[in-house]
Formats: C-alpha cells, sequence, structure tokens
C-alpha cells in the first residue's frame, strides 16, 4: 500500500513534509574557495523536479541498453572541444550520481549541515542504536542532546547537561537498547544516565582505594578515566579505561557497595609496560604507562584493545578471568595512541586499525598480530595534533575514515579522508579549513558521516539519495514561529521597582529608554560567586557613597551633642581619662529622665524600686557573718584556739 500512496492507518493522516531539492542544494557541500556566481535562467522547484524524474529515466534506461563503446572519429571530437586550460571553481569535483539499486555504494560525502555545539572543541560524540538521538560532549564537561526529529533549521538542543563541573568529556556510548547512556568525564567515576538527560545519574562507579597496590583488589578506579564503551550485545556490560593502568568491566545487575550504594567492578585488565609490570601513568609515575582508548569488536565481542600513552597496543581475548594481554604490540606507534577501531568482515573482525600522534594510521592482521610481522599497511603524512583524534570504519567494512589536524606552522587545511580498505588507497578527501577533525561516527541506520571538530561543532555528511533519517529530518524544516505568550514565558517576570524610592523611580525609567540590557548585567555580576571589589576613587574626593557619608557625620554628630562634646575631629591623648570627665554630667542626665521628672512632686520615692532593698535572708546571714573566724580552720567557733584567753597575754596559744 505505501508504494500505492494508500495510508497504513485510519483515522485523520497528518501530511508529510519532505524537504524539497532546494533544501538540499542549500547544503550541498561547496569548496573553501569563493561561491559561483549563478548565471542564466533559474528554474523553479516544479521543473528541477520533472528534470530529476527525467533524468532518472534516462539513467535507467541506459543502464537497460547495452553498452556501445565510442568511436575513434567521436573521441577526436571531444577533444577538439576541451581545447584550453580547465577553469576552477568555487565547488568541490561534484560526484557522479548513483546507479539505480547502487546508492548504498556510494560515500555519503555529498552534503554538509553544521550543528553548532560548543565554544570549544567537541571531544565526545553518541548516536542511539536507531540514529534518531545524539550526545555531543565538550572539552568544557558539557553535554547536549539532540533529536533528530524534533529539530529544524534552528539546530538546537533539547537538553543540556553538565556531569561534573570544568571535566572534559572522554566518552560517550549508547546502551544495546538504547535506554542508558554511559558517559566517561576526566575524574575517576564513569556515570550512567537515561537518554532523555536527567540530571541525577541512573548509578555511577565505586572510586577505589588509591592506597592499594595490586590493582585487582580494589572495586574501581582509582585515577582519572579516559575512555569507555558499553558493550555490543550485552545491555548490562561497558568497559572503562583509566590513568591507574588498568581497564574495568562493570556489570548494572552487580550488588552496589558502599553507603552511596555504587556499582563495583567484576573484571580487571591490567595493561603492562616492558617489565610486563601495571605501573599506571598517573600521578607523575615514570615508566609507566596507561590505556588511552579501548574498545570492543564490534561482530562478536570476543576481542578487546587498549591503545596506550608509549604507542602500544595490546590485546585480550574474551574469557571467564582475565589477567594479562594475550597479545602485545610494544612498537606499534612511536607516540601515543589516540583511537583504536576494527573493520567488520561478516561475523569476523580480523582487521585492526590504529590512530596515533606520530601522524599515521595503520591496520594489522588479528591473525597474525606482532611486532615481527608488522602492519598490512601504513597510511603516512596524516597531521595529528589532538589527543582525541579518531577513526571509524563504514558499516560494511569497505571504508575507513580518519581525519587530520591543522597545524600553527603548516601549509594546507585540515582534512577528512576516507580510504579503501580493499585496495588501501585513498578514496575521498574533503577539505575541512581551519577546524581540525576529531571523533568519528558512521551508524549504519543513518548512511552518514558525523566529525567533531575543534571549532566546537558537528559536521554531518550525508546523500540525499542513500541516508537516511538524522540529517534529512530537519534539512529544509523551518522553525515554528513562537507566540507571544511563550515569549513572555521565556523572558519571565521583569524586575519589580520600588517605586517610593527615587533611586529605583530612576531605574524604572532607564528601562523605557533601552537599558535593560545593562541592568541585566549588573544583577548577573552581584549574582556571580566572586565578585571584583569595586575601586576607591581619587584622595580628596567625595566618598563613593554620598548617602552612606551623610549617616555616618550625622552619627557623629549625634553621639557628640549626647556627650556633649565640643568637635569630633579633635581627639584625645588619653581617651579613658575624656570619658570619665564626662562621667558626672552622664548620670545627671540619666537621673533627669524623662518620666522621673514627671513623677518628681506626686510621687518623690519610687514604691516599686527594688534595686536598694535587701531581703530578710540576706539580714540574717550578714548578722551570722559578723565576729572573728579562726584563720587556720576558718569556723567561727572552733576548738584550735581558746577564744576565751585570745589575746591576753603576748603569746600564741598552742594549736596542736
Amino acid at each position: 500500500l505505501k508504494g500505492f500512496n494508500m495510508p497504513l492507518s485510519f483515522g485523520k493522516q497528518k501530511p508529510v513534509r519532505t524537504a524539497g531539492p532546494q533544501a538540499h542544494n542549500a547544503t550541498q557541500r561547496k569548496g573553501r574557495g569563493e561561491k559561483p556566481v549563478p548565471k542564466g535562467v533559474q528554474f523553479g522547484p516544479r521543473i528541477t523536479d520533472v528534470a530529476a524524474k527525467a533524468g532518472a529515466q534516462a539513467r535507467m534506461g541506459r543502464a537497460a541498453a547495452p553498452e556501445v563503446l565510442p568511436g575513434p572519429e567521436e573521441d577526436a571530437e571531444e577533444e577538439e572541444e576541451r581545447v584550453g586550460p580547465v577553469m576552477p571553481t568555487g565547488r568541490e569535483e561534484p560526484d557522479e550520481l548513483p546507479e539505480p539499486g547502487k546508492e548504498l555504494e556510494v560515500i555519503p560525502v555529498t552534503h554538509e549541515v553544521e550543528v553548532p555545539c560548543f565554544d570549544k572543541a567537541v571531544t565526545a560524540i553518541g548516536l542511539d542504536p536507531k540514529g534518531s538521538r545524539m550526545i555531543a560532549g565538550g572539552l568544557d564537561g558539557t553535554l547536549k542532546f539532540f533529536d533528530f526529529h524534533g529539530m529544524s533549521e534552528a539546530k538546537e538542543a533539547f537538553r543540556d547537561l553538565e556531569p561534573v563541573v570544568g571535566k572534559m568529556v572522554h566518552s560517550i556510548s549508547f546502551s544495546t537498547t538504547g535506554g542508558q547512556v554511559l558517559v566517561v568525564c576526566s575524574d575517576a567515576s564513569a556515570r550512567i544516565y537515561d537518554r532523555d538527560g536527567s540530571s541525577t545519574p541512573i548509578q555511577q562507579t565505586v572510586l577505589g582505594d588509591m592506597y592499594v597496590r595490586q590493582m585487582e583488589h580494589t572495586k574501581g578506579h582509582t585515577q582519572t578515566l579516559t575512555a569507555g564503551m558499553w558493550h555490543p550485545f550485552r545491555s548490562e556490560h561497558f568497559l572503562t579505561s583509566s590513568l591507574d593502568g588498568t581497564m574495568r568491566i562493570w556489570d548494572m545487575t552487580a550488588d552496589p557497595v558502599g553507603m552511596d550504594q555504587q556499582l563495583p567492578c567484576i573484571h580487571v585488565l591490567k595493561t603492562v609496560d616492558k617489565r610486563n609490570v601495571c605501573v599506571g601513568g598517573g600521578s607523575g609515575k615514570q615508566g609507566g604507562l596507561f590505556p588511552t582508548c579501548c574498545t570492543y569488536s564490534p561482530t562478536d565481542a570476543k576481542k578487546i584493545v587498549a591503545g596506550c600513552s608509549d604507542g602500544s597496543v595490546q590485546l585480550f581475548f574474551d574469557k571467564a578471568r582475565f589477567m594479562r594481554p594475550d597479545r602485545i604490540l610494544r612498537s606499534a606507534h612511536s607516540e601515543g595512541v589516540t583511537s583504536v577501531g576494527f573493520v567488520p568482515e561478516g561475523v569476523e573482525c580480523n582487521l585492526l586499525i590504529t590512530r596515533s600522534l606520530d601522524n599515521t594510521m595503520k591496520i594489522w592482521d588479528c591473525r597474525m598480530l606482532s611486532d615481527a610481522k608488522g602492519p598490512v599497511k601504513v597510511f603516512d603524512d596524516l597531521r595529528t595534533a589532538h589527543e582525541k583524534t579518531g577513526v571509524c570504519t563504514s558499516p560494511d567494512g569497505r571504508y575507513v575514515v580518519t581525519g587530520t589536524s591543522l597545524s600553527k606552522n603548516a601549509l594546507g587545511a585540515a582534512t577528512l579522508r576516507v580510504y579503501d580498505v580493499k585496495t588501501m588507497t585513498l578514496a575521498k578527501s574533503l577539505d575541512f579549513g581551519k577546524k581540525s577533525v576529531l571523533q568519528l561516527a558512521w551508524p549504519k541506520d543513518l548512511n552518514q558521516i558525523l566529525a567533531t571538530t575543534t571549532a566546537g561543532d558537528v559536521v554531518m555528511l550525508y546523500s540525499p539519495f542513500s541516508s537516511r533519517k538524522g540529517a534529512l529530518h530537519f534539512v529544509g524544516k523551518k522553525a515554528k514561529a513562537k507566540s507571544a505568550f511563550s515569549q513572555l514565558e521565556e523572558a519571565g517576570t521583569g524586575p519589580i521597582f520600588n517605586m517610593t524610592d527615587p533611586d529605583e523611580i530612576k531605574k524604572f525609567y532607564s528601562t523605557g529608554h533601552g537599558d535593560m540590557y545593562r541592568i541585566r548585567r549588573s544583577e548577573a555580576r552581584a549574582a556571580q560567586k566572586t565578585l571584583t571589589p569595586t575601586r576607591p576613587e581619587e584622595s580628596g574626593t567625595k566618598m563613593p557613597d554620598q548617602k552612606f557619608g551623610d549617616f555616618a557625620a550625622l552619627a557623629l554628630k549625634a553621639g557628640a551633642k549626647t556627650l556633649h562634646l565640643n568637635s569630633t575631629r579633635v581627639t584625645d591623648s588619653d581617651s579613658q581619662k575624656a570619658l570619665l570627665e564626662y562621667q558626672d554630667k552622664i548620670s545627671a542626665a540619666q537621673s533627669n529622665m524623662l518620666v522621673d521628672n514627671a513623677y518628681s512632686k506626686t510621687q518623690p520615692n519610687k514604691i516599686l524600686d527594688f534595686s536598694e532593698d535587701v531581703s530578710e535572708g540576706d539580714k540574717r546571714m550578714a548578722l551570722a557573718m559578723r565576729g572573728e573566724f579562726c584563720r587556720k580552720c576558718g569556723m567561727k567557733n572552733c576548738r584550735c584556739v581558746d577564744y576565751s584567753v585570745y589575746g591576753q597575754s603576748g603569746k600564741k596559744q598552742r594549736t596542736a
């Protein structure tokens, strides 16, 4: 029914909006030179649609007709017509239109769309298995969630999230079901979020004990993470690597540990140095190494590969208990490895790809993986200036894609290069100008190449003939016009002014003269954590706040009047003596209070004044305390001294 334009369900059908040819013409990839100036007659969309249909029918007829080789006379005529140099154009060499039935064999790079994300480099990218959502992570530690179905030409994210403040995002990986997302930042814990980007993570890995020397005896990473990936088939397992020199496999169904009930690891994979010792490269340890990237084999998940900081590549086979690497390439690269990947070949993954900071990309055969046999192919002259330069393969395993960086003191530009795995040759090279290419992805359901750049955007390369979903959802889709009510909701309530205060009245009138931006800036500055103190004005001028100065002067004047001081500017050398001189005046002022003066004639003696009354108990105690007391025992009547004869003779009585 779909081929006959018949509805597939009952009820009112929503109109299907498809992007016209002009929308894709606007996103067609152009060269970095000058844009060509259109000449001649410009046709509308109806004529272009008819021309496209006619061209497709002509191609089908050409494919069905037998191929006729041109004769020598026709070749000579063509050569005569091509006299003269080929004029350069501002557009890259256009690709030939794919033949009917062979659209998927064409590299989807004819059109491009740039999705702005951050001001700094985009260091991680992740897509769900269906290709409907994309998450980008930046150097500033922020995540942005994009939904291709709900996007428009505005290319806005529906969620912003910062897992850890100021920590760079290393890896983003969706689970096999697409409901959970693994986020690896530059701290010691990996976090699991849902696909909607909730602020609180679903689960978090536990922090290991940094004082334990044997890494298998602690349940988590002890140092900063470097990479992570979800298991290709198991929705509860994922892999992480760290500066402590280990890779760990985690299980979402494991029993949580600790007071925070965090996730422990189930396997520890150690990367070893030349001495076959797992030291780790963090905390300034000399001679140690750590895995900078890690990955599973995509088709069978029976291999785990780690690219290390010293340029070595270490391979682990899937088994019940992991100890040390099964294969080690010590001299794989001369500098650190930035990315590793596999080339899928049906149900097997025998070819391994490594990308390094030594400006090379190498392809290895896992069936004969050794330093003596070396790589299958080495691609040189691939400038790499960023530690997150990635590599990816096409879904069918035919092409390998990588990017180059722009060097400061070198000529040329950053490029994205596509290599053919069968012929080991360069199939396509795309100019990216001054934007270095970092992470790459080529999802199967989209058939589009996604490349992150150091400029902070994600470049989506696609073809209108072979690509699906993704960029085709929002290219040519206009953003909905916002209503006045929604604009008021976004703007929020304005500032509230006190109309009894002259300064607030001035602020109120200043908002009507276009000064609202300045007021908002001052409010944002007052709300931030650290404030630059206001600089004092030059000496001899008025105080910064005239009202505060007037209030201080009035307070000093009132205090001087109360103390009957002649001047508040003259300070006495002895302040205590100066204050005691006015004690009598202060006492006299307190005695002649307003209430006492009102009752001075009618009630000279205060009836309820108990300040001078002595209680009966105090009087009896005073009578009992009269007389002399024994200096030895402290009693008034004691046996130490005979008080009957005390003091009659000059000699003292014996007390012992």
